[in-house]
């Protein structure tokens, strides 16, 4: 039986000039470096009127042990996005002009390989084993890494864009 929880979606909304396709390699290369798996799930690129409308969907999912999975569900829109060149210490660098919103959802998902599938009682031993084994585990350490690790993520996105936030209060 798959038990899964969403721990806490996470959002950054932001107007701005930004370079709109390095922000989504930093996205994707930020997850390799802490050995997750980054799977885009859906992309869209759409000529507007006002600009181009960028629309992607991601996961990065990381096997923590054979009963713990952890996932994040990400979604990337940007929108009236418009190529503007600025001057960068004397060199002409292209960026973007766009608001942009990006949302994470941190989700565990326990017993995804469904070993405790089968008979009833195989089921009934997973509930034994999911409520009085390790829920106790899940719910203070694993849940808490994983809103620690979405709050991680966003602190670094803020620095890439170059936001107020200088530090992180939970390191």
């Amino acid at each position: 039986m798959v038990r899964s929880g969403k721990v806490f979606p996470l959002t950054l909304k932001f107007k701005g000039v930004f370079d709109v396709y390095g922000l989504y390699h930093f996205l994707h290369e930020w997850f390799a470096r802490r050995g997750y798996e980054f799977t885009e799930t859906y992309y869209r690129d759409r000529v507007e009127p006002f600009g181009t409308e960028i629309t992607a969907k991601a996961n990065a999912w990381k096997r923590y042990t054979s009963y713990l999975f952890y996932n994040y569900d990400i979604e990337f829109m940007a929108h009236h996005v418009t190529p503007v060149e600025i001057v960068v210490n004397g060199q002409k660098k292209k960026l973007y002009r766009c608001w942009m919103k990006l949302n994470i959802v941190p989700s565990l998902q326990a017993d995804y390989q469904d070993r405790w599938e089968g008979s009833k009682f195989a089921k009934e031993l997973a509930n034994f084993h999911h409520k009085y084994l390790v829920f106790k585990e899940i719910d203070e350490i694993h849940e808490w890494q994983l809103m620690a690790l979405g709050k991680k993520f966003m602190v670094a996105v803020k620095d890439y864009l170059n936001m107020t936030a200088q530090s992180y209060a939970y390191t």
